[in-house]
């Protein structure tokens, strides 16, 4: 047999020790200054290339395990594979002497080769892989928890406010449904993002410590946003929703439902609540930083504050301001709404008045 390992080929004759392919291969390096010397080459060297075969000899046990294992996985998924693309990887990992496929320069590969290379490696990821080990990483892989995608928490500065985070999601993820569920889940560790900044820049250990955090750290976060939104990097839309995707959390934290990398509940003294994030302060903020001139609109004629569609964050509607030639029609139709909730019978508007009530009754029972 040739003495390259991974070669099968007979020796080319009694007194060369390699094949015919091999001994003409290394000759040519012999020639060009390349050559290795005979035990690197006999290592490294790949076998002579089959149209539909690809040969694993020389590989170490556990890459060959992960490139067997990586092609059941993409087949078994409905994806075909050519042999030449297999033979990219597995030969990248015979010249590197590679210990697993992890270690596997992609570099060193083309585009075809480099796309093999990754879906072997997480496939050889996701065998062992649990809800519970995945927990613990800064980067999760959401199949663990039968999802798609990826949920990152490198970028959250504080450790005790990333780990916080971790519990927050890993108890959060089976209480919710939808195909977008790790991009919202991501919105809300990016809304905590923000909030880490905040606390990177404007305390004076950079928020390491939780426990010297007060109200003023929730002030000053509220004021950052509104100093970004204004000086246009997000919109007020983006604004008002991280606040209320922060406070949320927030509120779930302070609760303890959440249990704490120590054990125990996060500390609810950690971050306080009582700042400006509120849906009123975030409102009227909202409102008075953003006050268009309307032409035709004042304080007289029932302009109250804002854009001439006001967003009416509490019940989802907008509320349109009122134009001066449109007093004498809502006066109008005002009157006679009020003459027909007069002639109606007592106990048919106190029915209706009370209807929030009786709904409340019917939900809960007597």
């Amino acid at each position: 047999m040739c003495a390259v390992i991974a070669c099968e080929r007979q020796r080319s004759g009694k007194a060369s020790p390699y094949c015919l392919q091999h001994w003409q291969r290394r000759g040519r390096q012999i020639r060009e200054g390349t050559f290795p010397g005979d035990e690197m080459f006999q290592a490294v060297t790949r076998a002579v290339s089959k149209t539909f075969e690809v040969s694993l000899r020389g590989l170490t046990p556990l890459v060959a395990a992960e490139v067997l294992y990586g092609l059941q996985e993409r087949v078994r998924g409905g994806t075909k594979i050519p042999p030449w693309h297999v033979r990219l990887v597995c030969e990248q990992a015979l010249a590197e002497r590679a210990s697993t496929l992890a270690d596997l320069d992609p570099a060193g590969l083309c585009k075809r080769g480099r796309r093999v290379l990754t879906a072997f490696t997480t496939a050889a990821r996701r065998l062992g892989m649990t809800p519970e080990s995945e927990r613990h990483k800064d980067v999760w892989d959401a199949t663990a928890f039968g999802l798609s995608g990826t949920i990152r928490f490198t970028e959250v500065r504080q450790p005790w406010l990333r780990e916080a985070l971790k519990a927050t999601v890993c108890e959060e993820l089976p209480r919710r449904r939808g195909s977008q569920l790790c991009h919202r889940m991501q919105n809300h560790i990016n809304a905590f993002v923000r909030l880490s900044d905040s606390l990177h820049l404007q305390c004076e250990d950079h928020g390491a410590h939780p426990a010297l955090l007060n109200r003023q750290d929730i002030v000053n976060f509220s004021n950052r946003l509104a100093f970004l939104t204004e000086s246009g990097e997000m919109s007020v839309y983006t604004w008002i929703a991280l606040a209320r995707m922060v406070r949320k959390w927030l509120e779930l934290m302070h609760r303890g439902r959440p249990p704490s990398p120590g054990g125990g509940a996060f500390p609810p003294t950690a971050i306080p609540l009582e700042g400006q994030l509120t849906c009123g302060a975030l409102r009227q903020s909202a409102h008075d930083a953003f006050k268009p001139e309307v032409p035709g609109c004042s304080e007289a004629h029932g302009y109250q504050g804002g854009d001439h569609l006001r967003p009416a964050f509490g019940n989802g509607g907008h509320q349109r301001c009122r134009h001066p030639g449109e007093e004498h029609t809502e006066q109008a139709d005002g009157a006679a709404h009020r003459q027909n909730h007069e002639s109606e019978p007592e106990s048919t508007v106190q029915d209706r008045l009370d209807s929030p009530d009786n709904t409340l009754r019917v939900v809960t029972g007597p």
